[in-house]
């Protein structure tokens, strides 16, 4: 009877624990200090048993369970064989212990002989493997950050990754037209035309629209009018909706976050920081005129090192760092809600159309940890298709990241918007970013197009049987209007054409 799960599974299982010990040996001197060093001596391979790793492995979730209360002890414990087979895996031991190491396992009650246990366990190796290594960096809020990811993320079959049947059908689509479908236009717009395309998106059932940013001029002219709109939102003029609203604006460094907070503290109670329940349906969440705004910021890391030189000046490593401070100021001063958007996941205009997914499942980790409350997948390029969207997201379960946790941002460059929503979905994803008429681009990813269309992803979900709360028609007419009135470009929203087109030949009574 052999540990090891058959052939893809066995082999998807090594590669994925590979990556996550090259990071931590990198990562991590104090790695060595602990119970891994025991591991990679040559010395002490020769000598240890299989009872005495299982005993290593054992006292080390003790340890764990002492720091952790019993809260996630059982899930700690279920991930002791797995811990153990990673190791004989690691060391060289495999498979010349395996079936020694299988009846030390099945003494202890931790039996693998079903293949859908095995399938299991072996999802978790990537998940022991970094808790392992967070507990060697004595790391508490890290510990419990993933630790708590552990206990409530639990590896399935595909087939079976859905989210929980009772909110299953709820959609949230987060409307990022006023700040990503505007900023790229060269031609200047008012701000009353931007407050009046915000106010009539708040009327449509949107619960979470992208306001602005606040950003450079220099760098980004369009959105000069941050402050102004900001201000608007917090006095509430004219902002009606029918559901509870949540604002998000832009703020990448502690210069942007210093001017919205300025603006905040001279509003202390005109927002709040907590967005509506989840557990409650957006179409039936009926907001009153004196309902508070939930505002967030938003910052955005690459998944690319070219991406990050080239939109944010300067590497990966240095980005996290000042994300770091974003997040922990945000926090501190006003308790704001944090989203968190890595660009380029799925293809990068300079780095080719394969990013690496473990290498986005340790940025968006990094994330979390520091604080982030939300992780926005963004397929900048459109280059993402369905096998590489689910090559990501298995990734990011197997590293331990819940679904609730998770927005997809897709472009449409390619007309792969739609079927990679459908994996999403599939995956338990409930929230999207959409913008209306198809407006957006990335002035730094050549040859983009728009987000995809909010009247595309209404109608797509809604056939479906999904609840998104927004009303299609009032969109169609909006994305008309910021589109050819305001913008004097095409509608890139077939959705909302088609629905226009409909209204008009009905109208004409042919």
């Amino acid at each position: 009877m052999a540990v090891g799960c058959p052939g893809q599974g066995q082999q998807l299982a090594r590669e994925g624990l590979a990556t996550r010990a090259r990071v931590a040996l990198v990562d991590s001197e104090a790695h060595h200090q602990e119970i891994i060093a025991d591991e990679e001596d040559p010395a002490h391979e020769n000598t240890l048993q299989p009872d005495e790793l299982t005993k290593l492995y054992l006292s080390s979730v003790a340890d764990a369970e002492s720091r952790l209360g019993g809260s996630i002890a059982k899930t700690l414990k279920e991930n002791v064989a797995s811990r153990i087979v990673g190791v004989v895996e690691r060391i060289g031991y495999w498979p010349e212990w395996e079936e020694k190491l299988l009846d030390e396992l099945v003494k202890l009650g931790y039996g693998l002989e079903e293949e859908e246990e095995r399938h299991r366990k072996y999802n978790q190796l990537e998940f022991a493997f970094l808790s392992q290594f967070l507990r060697a960096r004595q790391s508490n809020t890290s510990y419990l950050s993933i630790s708590r990811r552990f206990a409530t993320t639990e590896a399935q079959p595909q087939s079976q990754r859905v989210a929980p049947s009772s909110l299953d059908n709820r959609v949230k689509l987060v409307e990022v037209g006023p700040r990503d479908g505007l900023q790229n236009e060269k031609k200047a717009i008012p701000l009353a035309t931007k407050i009046e395309l915000i106010e009539r998106l708040a009327r449509t059932g949107l619960s979470t629209i992208e306001a602005g940013s606040f950003v450079s001029p220099k760098w980004v002219p369009q959105m000069n009018n941050s402050s102004e709109i900001l201000e608007h939102i917090l006095q509430r003029d004219n902002i009606t909706s029918p559901v509870p609203l949540t604002f998000s604006f832009l703020a990448p460094n502690l210069k942007g976050l210093q001017t919205a907070s300025a603006i905040l503290a001279q509003h202390p109670t005109a927002f709040t920081s907590s967005p509506p329940s989840p557990e409650t349906n957006p179409s039936r969440n009926k907001a009153s005129s004196s309902t508070k705004p939930a505002l967030e910021i938003a910052i955005f890391a690459s998944a690319t090192e070219s991406f990050s030189q080239r939109n944010l000046n300067c590497s990966i490593a240095s980005s996290l760092s000042t994300f770091s401070a974003v997040i922990a100021a945000a926090k501190a001063t006003h308790n704001l809600r944090v989203r968190a958007y890595i660009s380029v996941v799925l293809g990068c205009p300079f780095e080719g159309a394969h990013v690496n997914p473990h290498r986005v499942a340790s940025i968006a980790t990094e994330l979390l940890e520091m604080g982030a409350d939300e992780i926005a997948l963004g397929d900048t390029t459109g280059m993402g298709t369905a096998p590489r969207t689910k090559e990501l997201l298995d990734c990011l379960a197997s590293a331990g990241i819940r679904s609730e946790d998770i927005a997809m941002h897709f472009h449409d460059t390619y007309g792969q918007a739609l079927v990679n929503t459908a994996v999403a979905l599939e995956h338990g994803i409930r929230t999207f970013d959409s913008s209306v008429g198809g407006l957006g681009g990335c002035p730094y990813s050549p040859g983009a197009t728009g987000n995809v269309a909010t009247e595309n992803m209404v109608y797509f979900l809604e056939s479906l049987g999904m609840d998104t709360g927004v009303d299609l028609d009032a969109v169609a007419d909006i994305g008309q209007w910021i589109t050819e009135e305001v913008l004097g470009k095409g509608n890139d929203s077939c959705v909302g054409r088609a629905v226009l087109g409909a209204r008009s030949k009905g109208e004409g009574g042919n």
